[in-house]
């Protein structure tokens, strides 16, 4: 409730602290829809983004687990790596 309350008035537009704010967030746009204040269907899409990646990274990296170990940190290593190789290639290509 504090945190509802400290976002509400304080007219921050997201907090990225952690997943229990996006869930925060999600109960006060609830809560002001029931007041009759339309929803923002971008911040609503985007925090529906953030959760359901944050489910299918937990579902994907159990997975890799039992399968691969602790060798299945190679898989988001990898992925991270490939994805600064791509933001260097777009930003000197478009700078």
């Amino acid at each position: 409730l504090q945190n509802a309350m400290v976002t509400t008035y304080s007219g921050s537009i997201i907090r990225t602290t952690h997943l229990s704010g996006i869930f925060t967030d999600l109960g006060i746009m609830l809560g002001n829809r029931l007041r009759g204040i339309p929803l923002n269907g971008r911040r609503l899409l985007l925090f529906v983004l953030l959760i359901g990646g944050f489910i299918c990274g937990g579902v994907v990296g159990t997975w890799l687990f039992r399968l691969l170990h602790f060798t299945a940190l190679m898989a988001p290593a990898t992925l991270a790596v490939s994805l600064a190789g791509v933001y260097w290639a777009y930003s000197r290509r478009y700078r």
